[in-house]
């Protein structure tokens, strides 16, 4: 594998274990977004998505016009759960839910179908089970649901990937 396949503006997104994720810079949900973000941009340069939005407010895809066009993901906020691991170890679990759209007009091999750019995405993630270590717990295996959406001007399929990243944090 070429140091392109594993890397993205200079961040390793491997599979290892890395650090705790309360060691990174920056809040723990913040490292976890950034890491989802950068596997999604490996996506991009794979080929399999044309663009990433990352935003905290919400997006309209039907109504979104994507700079470089279809396929493209939006990663939004997350929901947080949490419970005590042990008196002194809080496991909390970031789920982060990133919406990918694709219109059947401009997919590339429509004999392929949605099914490998999802299967794509779910191997990107398999394969980076702890996002570079802001997920010191690991992701968990990643659900998809996929729903078409249909107007009077185009024909959609948009599919939810439920990113639960897990990270443990030391009590103080």
């Amino acid at each position: 594998m070429s140091e392109a396949d594993t890397t993205y503006g200079g961040v390793e997104f491997g599979g290892g274990t890395g650090v705790p994720a309360q060691v990174l810079t920056g809040s723990i949900a913040q490292n976890i977004k950034t890491q989802i973000v950068l596997n999604l941009n490996a996506l991009v340069q794979a080929g399999i998505i044309n663009s990433v939005y990352e935003t905290d407010l919400g997006k309209d895809p039907i109504q979104m016009t994507p700079s470089n066009g279809y396929p493209f993901a939006i990663v939004g906020m997350p929901v947080i759960t949490a419970d005590y691991e042990d008196q002194a170890t809080n496991k909390r679990t970031y789920k982060f839910d990133v919406l990918v759209v694709v219109s059947y007009q401009y997919l590339l091999d429509q004999n392929k179908g949605v099914e490998a750019i999802i299967d794509a995405f779910l191997n990107q993630f398999d394969n980076n089970f702890t996002l570079a270590g802001a997920s010191d717990a690991t992701v968990l295996p990643i659900p998809v649901t996929s729903i078409p959406v249909s107007t009077a001007t185009q024909e959609l399929v948009c599919f939810v990937a439920n990113i639960r990243a897990q990270a443990l944090y030391q009590v103080s």
